[in-house]
């Protein structure tokens, strides 16, 4: 929190910082996010980080306001300067650097302390491609160093009619191709520790920010009764 301004004041910054690094399904997404910070080290001033689909730069921020040096990268540099003006307004611009990587063919091996990235691996698995997504998590084991750690939440294949509804209303949802569950144990092969966490089955239905915080709040409630394999984000630490 910050000093000299009051609870409802702090409260009003943490809820926009969490929108800034989230941007969209708020609720369930930062729950995802959460799930990492027990397995975060306290002190990652100096170490490196990549942001892999970095986008508008939410994650990366994520990561520069805990003393990290990071990489937002992209498939290309259309989001950059929206992500720019995103880091200006934390004051951590010089602790990121953009660049523009294909995350099935990352130039670097045994370079970063950390890997991240969010709602990735569906679009490089475009028209059903399994094996690209297996080549990008390949690409990432071999970019961390020795004991670093893969960080990343992903949309899953879920329930039946999340199925028929990505099919119905979004432009993607013929061709994104979602992970199974039971894929998680051989895109992340190699690691010597795996945990995740499957969350969230109402939320992505809310068509509005407004609506999304309510059936996200809905899913904070009813998660545990319903089936790992009926939600659709899961989120997953791998440590090398």
């Amino acid at each position: 929190m910050r000093k000299g301004i009051s609870q409802k004041e702090n409260m009003n910054i943490e809820k926009e910082f969490i929108r800034d690094v989230v941007e969209w399904d708020i609720k369930n997404w930062w729950r995802a996010i959460q799930f990492w910070e027990d397995r975060i080290e306290r002190r990652l001033e100096g170490k490196k980080v990549l942001d892999i689909g970095g986008r508008s730069g939410g994650l990366s921020l994520y990561w520069a306001m805990k003393g990290a040096n990071v990489i937002c990268s992209d498939i290309n540099n259309d989001g950059f300067e929206k992500a720019r003006i995103l880091h200006q307004k934390y004051g951590v611009e010089k602790k990121i650097s953009y660049e523009v990587i294909d995350a099935t063919e990352i130039p670097y091996k045994n370079e970063f302390d950390i890997i991240c990235f969010k709602s990735v691996l569906g679009g490089v698995g475009y028209n059903n491609n399994y094996e690209k997504q297996k080549q990008m998590m390949k690409n990432i084991y071999m970019a961390l160093v020795d004991g670093g750690n893969l960080f990343f939440c992903e949309n899953l294949n879920a329930s039946p009619f999340h199925q028929y509804a990505r099919k119905k209303y979004t432009q993607w949802g013929n061709q994104w191709r979602y992970i199974h569950l039971r894929e998680l144990s051989e895109l992340t092969k190699g690691y010597s520790e795996v945990e995740s966490l499957a969350l969230g089955f109402s939320g992505v239905f809310g068509r509005t920010s407004y609506f999304a915080d309510i059936f996200g709040t809905l899913d904070c409630l009813f998660d545990r009764w319903i089936k790992d394999e009926d939600k659709y984000i899961v989120s997953c630490v791998c440590r090398k």
